[in-house]
């Protein structure tokens, strides 16, 4: 519809037309076969079942949420109008208004749109033949990697039970292919159709034939922007069969036992423990390294034979139009130019993103994240606060910071500005608040963020969550030595000193230094099991308490600090008691003879010290970060002593508020010690309680 104004004439008033546009004929959508059908057994009496109010109900939320193409989302309740508006947003969002094609012709017609589409798409799914493989390639110098016993393996005869395993494993409600039957449908009726599934998978395998409508493909373009207008603006995924599911589930899960022989290990991905974060890590710190270089015009022809090389060998091909360099300031500008010649690229003064992170190779301002908060916005969108209860949208809150910020919280440490915003956009979606408006919340934001265990809604500040991530990092380079991200930073770093005792300088990546930043607070958590005593620090380690024995000492200037534990154990693998007397007490030496040691000569064991299997895991972090962190939490360190010799007399008083974890320290010997709390309940009236213990112990009444 469009409003055209027309120019006065003889009147005062001045005449509009409307102009209505032809109506876009969509064509009937192939058949597809509805979850929420499964829901009855019996399709006939499917009239009088939705009479019923609360069948009704399942009927519809199932019906929008596979419309929606929603997952992981339970919001627990139905919430139907979500649904409903989400797959009315997202059908929109989805629809081809207008298509210009390559030759930047512009097209409205449907059925034109449609014939474009398929070009571009045939063209693009074409062979290339600039990229081929070649055959006379000399292979010869490399060695079998496959085994005769893989190879049995993965060619011995499919069963029945492997292919049911494989129906029931694969995801219940994806998007099905031409032949319009998901997963849940064959999992559901599996006593009805699963000998015929089972049949037809086998004879693949035995005949190696596969039938056409088997092989049949939807093409499905995903927009990548709002309102995509040519071909380059959608991403194609290939919508499957159900059959052809199965057939490549039992393949790739056959493969997958062989995958980390064939997958080079600098190869991130594909692979478990492999991760795709660490390509980006590893850009940082090659990019870091490469400010320090003097680049040639000889250096830039070994990069490009050794592109060219690639391409050959793999039968790829480089899309050098998307492919761009960088220059330090060092590089004069007339080599510049011999560069892009040479490597048929264009020069950028910032290398933007790499696998959707931004490569830092400078100052780092908060517009580089700002991609995070443009999608988080839309993400927690105000008609989506509208739609949903506030259960609902706590669930989409947790939602949106593991979705949207967690991927780019795992390679780097984001500016605390973004950090604020997302807790911000967090805050007025939970509360359905207007972001222009300011008014107060219900409940500080600092209580909601607690853990469930502590009262609070277990909604994660967002940087505690960043933190916990990067921790993960740390872990890494203590317990995969393996890693290649972990190889390149212990070479570059931590070549002398070791994770806790380097000290970053301006030289270090970007990435690296903020990741030094967490240490401290990362090592609160670790904990020593003791071995043969020869890598734990026995001052500074934590290996008695949760913290290193530097805090029972008042002064430590006169300590070693380079002593180890092995320094106290005996040849017999027993505790050397007279030498644990002389420099701690008498209580701490109690502790530490209590601590088994092994007959055998074992290296000592790092552990995270918050969690039963010794293991890292963020949930765990998390709480402990929000111990440290959160300024409301009191410690009282020293509280009123009395002497049980001279009880009319106080000894000392004193109270301390600290972001330091809780613990309880026993009083010296012959001293008692008091912890009290009082709380105001209503009106004038207050409430107090306290406890006495001794040295041992030894409650007091």
């Amino acid at each position: 519809m469009q409003f055209v104004h027309h120019a006065f004439t003889s009147s005062d008033h001045c005449p509009i037309s409307v102009k209505f546009h032809d109506q876009i004929h969509t064509k009937a959508p192939p058949f597809r076969f509805e979850l929420m059908w499964t829901l009855r057994d019996d399709f006939s009496k499917l009239l009088k079942w939705l009479k019923k109010r609360d069948a009704l109900l399942d009927y519809k939320r199932i019906y929008w949420q596979q419309k929606t193409r929603i997952d992981k989302a339970n919001f627990g309740d139905n919430n139907t109008k979500y649904f409903q508006n989400h797959a009315t947003i997202r059908r929109n969002r989805n629809g081809i208004k207008q298509f210009i094609n390559k030759d930047g012709a512009l097209f409205i017609d449907q059925d034109l749109i449609q014939q474009e589409i398929s070009n571009e798409f045939k063209l693009r799914f074409t062979k290339n033949h600039l990229c081929h493989f070649d055959k006379n390639e000399d292979f010869r110098s490399i060695s079998g990697i496959i085994t005769d016993a893989d190879n049995n393996f993965l060619t011995s005869k499919v069963s029945k039970e492997e292919v049911k395993e494989t129906v029931f494993n694969l995801a219940a409600d994806k998007s099905p292919g031409p032949d319009g039957y998901p997963a849940e449908f064959f999992r559901k009726y599996w006593d009805i159709v699963g000998n015929s599934v089972t049949k037809a998978v086998l004879a693949f395998f035995h005949s190696s034939k596969l039938l056409k409508k088997v092989n049949h493909t939807f093409i499905a373009l995903v927009p990548k922007f709002d309102n995509p207008q040519s071909a380059n603006h959608f991403q194609p995924i290939s919508l499957c069969s159900t059959i052809y599911k199965i057939i490549s589930k039992i393949l790739a899960t056959r493969l997958r036992s062989v995958l980390h022989k064939v997958i080079h290990p600098y190869q991130g991905a594909f692979t478990p423990n492999r991760f795709i974060q660490d390509n980006i890590l590893l850009a940082h710190e090659i990019f870091n390294s490469f400010k320090r270089k003097k680049a040639s015009n000889q250096s830039c022809r070994t990069i490009k034979s050794i592109l060219d090389n690639f391409c050959t060998i793999s039968g790829q091909f480089v899309n050098f139009d998307k492919s761009t360099f960088q220059c330090t300031r060092n590089i004069d500008r007339s080599l510049r130019g011999s560069f892009r010649g040479i490597l048929g690229m264009n020069e950028e003064a910032h290398l933007g993103k790499y696998l959707g992170c931004p490569l830092i190779d400078g100052r780092v301002t908060k517009n580089m994240f700002e991609s995070i908060i443009n999608s988080s916005c839309a993400q927690l969108s105000k008609w989506k606060a509208n739609s949903l209860s506030q259960v609902g949208r706590l669930v989409l809150v947790n939602a949106n910071l593991a979705s949207k910020g967690t991927f780019q919280m795992q390679s780097s440490l984001l500016p605390s500005s973004i950090h604020n915003k997302l807790d911000k956009i967090n805050r007025d979606f939970l509360w359905n608040k207007n972001p222009t408006q300011r008014s107060p919340n219900l409940i500080g934001w600092h209580k909601v963020c607690l853990p469930k265990s502590l009262g609070g809604l277990g909604i994660k500040f967002s940087e505690v969550a960043n933190k916990t991530l990067q921790m993960k990092l740390l872990w890494k380079i203590l317990m995969e030595k393996d890693n290649i991200w972990v190889k390149v930073v212990t070479k570059k770093y931590l070549r002398i000193y070791s994770l806790f005792e380097h000290k970053p300088n301006s030289v270090c990546s970007w990435q690296w230094r903020k990741l030094m930043s967490i240490r401290d607070m990362f090592r609160k958590g670790l904990r020593w099991q003791v071995g043969n005593g020869s890598n734990i620090k026995f001052w500074t380690d934590s290996w008695v308490f949760s913290y290193p024995l530097t805090r029972n000492i008042d002064g430590h200037s006169n300590l070693d600090l380079n002593l180890l534990v092995k320094d106290f154990i005996t040849p017999d693998k027993q505790w050397d008691v007279s030498k644990l007397s002389d420099i701690v007490s008498n209580d701490i030496v109690n502790q530490i003879v209590n601590i088994p040691l092994p007959h055998n000569d074992i290296p000592d064991t790092l552990l995270w010290g918050l969690s039963v299997d010794g293991n890292f895991s963020t949930k765990t972090a998390t709480c402990k970060i929000i111990m440290l962190c959160n300024s409301s939490i009191k410690i009282w360190n020293e509280t009123r002593y009395k002497d049980l010799n001279n009880p009319d007399k106080d000894v000392s008083v004193r109270n301390t508020t600290t972001k330091e974890e809780i613990w309880w320290e026993k009083p010296k010997n012959g001293f008692l010690k008091l912890n009290f709390d009082g709380s105001k309940i209503d009106g004038n009236k207050a409430a107090l309680g306290y406890s006495i213990r001794e040295h041992n112990d030894t409650w007091q009444k």
